[in-house]
């Protein structure tokens, strides 16, 4: 039986990274072999672009050229996920497209980043976890000193905005869960619309 590819999207701070690590357990717990990653990866192009997301980048090329190695990263990637859900195996993502038509698509112009991600492998489904920018700024003023050039008060509300508006219009389907709610009950709603569509038992 064919795997599943699911995404987890979400502003900084939104949760994804817990989610991910919750989902994996409970599909385990139901003998679905699961295998973890992340955009940008830490190879190739994903590499590239971590590198990138810490500096300040003012010119427009450079922004292109962060965009370029995400989408790069998502080809690298689609050659290492296929072969794994065609043997059964549930990909979790923590980040996909729709991140790039929501980050870099607010510095660029967004049917480019979309034209440019149009061979990303499209995700069965996404989890968008939706949390108001004062609560996820909280969180990451909690977790580290850090800070990445998306991460502000500002920046965040309008990504948030964007990622609403992005997931309206998306190519493939969008489960919307309310991230305010605790872990416990942000995977409990995850897991509930998998059993919805007979996913999982």
């Amino acid at each position: 039986m064919r795997g599943r590819y699911l995404v987890l999207e979400g502003i900084d701070g939104a949760g994804t990274t817990t989610l991910l690590s919750g989902l994996s357990a409970a599909l385990k717990a139901q003998d679905i072999p699961v295998f973890l990653a992340a955009q940008p990866s830490s190879d190739g192009g994903g590499k590239m672009a971590r590198k990138l997301l810490k500096q300040p980048l003012e010119a427009e090329h450079e922004r292109a050229a962060l965009a370029l190695f995400f989408a790069a990263d998502r080809l690298e990637l689609r050659h290492r996920f296929e072969p794994l859900i065609a043997d059964g195996v549930w990909v979790l993502c923590d980040r996909s497209v729709l991140s790039s038509l929501v980050y870099q698509g607010s510095e660029l112009d967004e049917e480019w980043v979309a034209q440019i991600n149009r061979f990303a492998l499209p995700a069965d489904l996404t989890f968008l976890l939706d949390l108001p920018a004062s609560e996820a700024w909280e969180r990451i003023t909690s977790r580290s000193d850090e800070r990445e050039r998306f991460e502000s008060p500002d920046r965040l509300a309008s990504l948030r905005r964007r990622y609403l508006d992005a997931a309206a219009s998306f190519s493939s389907p969008v489960r919307l869960i309310q991230a305010s709610q605790s872990p416990e009950a942000v995977l409990e709603t995850a897991l509930h619309d998998l059993r919805e569509r007979n996913w999982i038992s």
